[in-house]
């Protein structure tokens, strides 16, 4: 299953929110994060940018992992 790179855009810490489960992750400045998908669940993927963060609405199954590839969580998006 394919990784997606995420980060919050700008200079400034912010949140990477799932939905919609409301799991969120704090990120600092320039920190990325990785999602781990089927390429299913990515052609229905919405993703909303926000003043401090960025949402990602999702369904199904998704792992979460650190900037190293390490599993943070797995999260059910409904």
């Amino acid at each position: 299953m394919p990784d997606i790179k995420i980060r919050v855009a700008g200079t400034s810490s912010g949140h990477v929110c799932f939905e919609p489960n409301g799991m969120a992750y704090p990120l600092e400045p320039g920190e990325h994060m990785y999602v781990r998908a089927d390429p299913a669940q990515l052609a229905e993927l919405q993703i909303e940018y926000w003043d401090g963060g960025v949402s990602l609405w999702f369904s199904g199954n998704i792992t979460t992992l650190d900037k190293d590839g390490n599993k943070l969580d797995e999260i059910w998006g409904g």
